[in-house]
């Protein structure tokens, strides 16, 4: 028989009203600096709050910007300062604020981050007989055994340990069984740090050398000690239910050059005497047979043999209770041992994963344990308000992408992550490797330069549609998406780079789609229904060729194309390669015009546009720099601003580069800053 699970947590229920413990509130003075020292206010519960947990508590502050610690302890103390205050204090909570905009301050006080110690002072005692009035869990027989060791002679232990790791925190103390099955119960007590806690009773039999552990929750707050009763069911040779609700989820990698990605776990704890949870995790190999085909949904026993269907046991990888801190075996955070809801561990992309999770203890193996099968749940829709996408077919862009460029920010919140439910864990990476080409996704995202990366989970029934931009030679104004290369037009996908084979087109290159609304002519490819990493190459045809000789010396930067923003008595001009700059100028602008020099013959083609221009300002002697900054662009000039604030009096060495076609161009400046 499976034990349930007990309804409560162990914690102090009588932790008392507020209006019971004395306030003491310190901070600083941001604006000032000046420290305010630990004294007492006073709190006035709130009359409408019948659990006695809010209230107000009086200040005395000035109109000013404020970090501010207020704690609570239990009676008072004659601690004055703020480590002796927190030292004995029960409750703590932080607040900034600026009263100067505002006139309300909130508290949230709690035990975090307190490290008093509290002693939990228990009672310890079966929950009662089953054919007691009113009934308990426990049967006569396993009282019996327990009590007179009939099969075998039990001890009884009980103690306080680490949620995460199982190690012990509090006395692993033994209970006379006379003791728990009396009417007065066991007597247990330990003294530790504040924290949340697993308390465990366990019931070890030495013939057999089985332990059968119940186990709950206990919450220590701090230099607060508590007693309190806690009424154990019967967990002899009782083998734990399955966990329910077991999901996994996923967080897509920061990186694209990321070959891992991590997999959430979370499921609901249905039992109170397992000693840990396993997790079994099978990875469904991807043969050309199989590679896009759906995995059958698995909700039995049977549906997961039959997906596993003879696999070597090298597909198969088991987490238990000895997986936490296991960082070689994928282990990034969250336990599986007892109590413990959630996990977080490394999988590898574009592979197909299969999972089910059970509670074991003594009474259980692998194989006889009850299973709980999961469901694989991938989060957040992708929405699209931009209708210059294909409109005749349809076409919806795969959303989660990642390149240089931002794609995931506020402004641009069309590319998120998919909801596609999957019958497994699948996560793979498709690259569209842009060759070189810049790609513009709609009229707000363009510009893209860089590879574009999407994470995104197997849908074999319909595919996960391949971007497919327009290629209209005509076209004046851009259709989107469109991706262009030295002028040259996209033309198709390659699986290889440059000469490797077409993506599949379904003959499509020979008949392509044509828009009537939009006069558009575009290839339209397969969706994708595979599983595995997918590479794409862009491939570009050419519609006509400008040729034209490289001019070096035309990019050679001439005096007066790169000067500074001139200020009446804070910005001098002495020269074109000499300034003079105030102390006191703040920000000032540098910047670059090709059409600014005076000399007529100096003068340059507006055609001149650097591929990138900066600029460094190193002091004079110690070459250290002070700054640096990249031009901004507007139609014809390009400028920085920089705050002259922390310059100290003396002279610096301005030096604009500007980079074009694998060619480095420098003009350089000397900045006088004089007092």
């Amino acid at each position: 028989m499976g034990a349930t699970r007990s309804a409560r947590t162990i914690y102090d229920e009588n932790v008392g009203a507020l209006d019971t413990y004395s306030f003491y509130l310190w901070g600083t003075n941001e604006v000032t600096n000046a420290t305010i020292s630990p004294s007492p206010v006073t709190f006035t519960a709130d009359a409408s709050d019948t659990t006695g947990s809010s209230g107000k508590v009086s200040l005395d502050l000035g109109a000013s910007k404020y970090k501010l610690v207020l704690a609570a302890v239990k009676g008072s103390t004659t601690e004055t300062t703020a480590d002796g205050i927190k030292g004995v204090a029960t409750y703590v909570g932080y607040a900034n604020v600026d009263t100067r905009t505002t006139s309300t301050i909130r508290f949230v006080i709690s035990s975090d981050g307190l490290t008093g110690e509290s002693t939990a002072t228990l009672t310890v005692m079966y929950d009662g007989l089953l054919t007691a009035t009113p009934a308990g869990s426990w049967s006569d027989e396993d009282v019996d055994d327990v009590t007179n060791g009939t099969h075998g002679a039990y001890s009884i232990t009980a103690g306080i340990y680490n949620r995460a790791s199982g190690a012990v925190v509090g006395a692993e103390n033994p209970l006379q069984a006379s003791d728990f099955f009396g009417t007065a119960g066991a007597a247990y007590s330990a003294t530790v740090q504040a924290g949340t806690y697993n308390f465990v009773v366990t019931f070890e039999n030495a013939q057999t050398g089985k332990k059968y552990e119940y186990s709950d929750t206990i919450i220590v707050l701090a230099n607060n000690n508590f007693s309190a009763t806690v009424k154990v069911p019967d967990v002899i040779e009782s083998a734990p239910l399955a966990p329910s609700d077991f999901k996994v989820g996923y967080i897509a990698p920061s990186s694209v050059n990321d070959g891992e990605y991590n997999a959430v776990l979370g499921w609901v704890d249905e039992s109170s005497n397992e000693r840990y949870f396993l997790v079994d995790v099978w990875d469904i190999p991807t043969s050309s047979t199989n590679a896009e085909t759906a995995i059958a949904t698995i909700a039995s026993d049977a549906d997961w043999t039959a997906a596993i269907n003879g696999l070597a046991t090298t597909n198969q990888k088991k987490y238990g209770e000895d997986f936490y801190g296991s960082s070689d075996k994928g282990w990034v955070s969250g336990s599986l041992l007892k109590n413990n809801t959630n996990l977080v561990l490394k999988l590898s992309l574009g592979h197909r994963y299969i999972m089910r999770i059970a509670a074991i203890n003594d009474a259980v193996d692998a194989t006889s344990a009850n299973y709980a099968y999961a469901t694989y749940d991938l989060n957040t829709a992708y929405t699209s308000t931009d209708t210059a996408y294909d409109t005749g077919t349809s076409y919806t862009p795969v959303p989660f992408y990642l390149a240089d460029e931002d794609l995931t920010a506020a402004d641009k919140t069309g590319y998120a992550k998919t909801t596609d439910l999957s019958s497994c864990a699948n996560l793979y990476r498709l690259t569209y490797h842009l060759y070189g080409g810049t790609l513009a996704f709609d009229s707000t995202i363009t510009g893209i330069t860089s590879d574009v990366v999407a994470y995104l989970s197997q849908d074999a029934a319909n595919g996960v549609v391949i971007h497919a931009p327009f290629k209209d030679y005509t076209a004046t104004t851009a259709t989107y998406p469109s991706l262009i290369k030295n002028g040259n037009r996209w033309t198709s996908w390659r699986v290889e780079q440059v000469d490797g084979a077409l993506y599949d087109y379904d003959d499509e290159a020979a008949n392509p789609l044509t828009d009537a609304t939009e006069n558009v002519t575009y290839y339209k490819p397969d969706n994708y229904k595979g599983c595995k990493n997918l590479d794409l190459f862009a491939s570009y045809a050419v519609a006509s060729a400008d040729v034209s000789r490289f001019n070096d010396a035309e990019y050679a930067f001439v005096d007066g194309e790169v000067y500074f923003t001139e200020v009446t008595g804070k910005v001098t001009r002495v020269n074109d390669g000499y300034y003079t700059i105030d102390s006191g100028a703040g920000n000032v602008t540098l910047n670059y015009y090709y059409d600014k020099a005076t000399d007529a013959t100096k003068k340059k083609s507006a055609n001149v546009a650097y591929t990138s221009l900066s600029m460094k300002i190193t002091r004079s002697g110690s070459n250290s720099v002070v700054a640096q900054e990249d031009f901004t662009v507007s139609t014809t000039t390009r400028s920085c601003t920089f705050d002259t604030t922390p310059l100290t009096e003396g002279k610096y060495n301005v030096v604009v580069t500007g980079t074009y076609n694998g060619h480095v161009y420098t003009y350089a400046i000397v900045m006088e800053v004089k007092g």
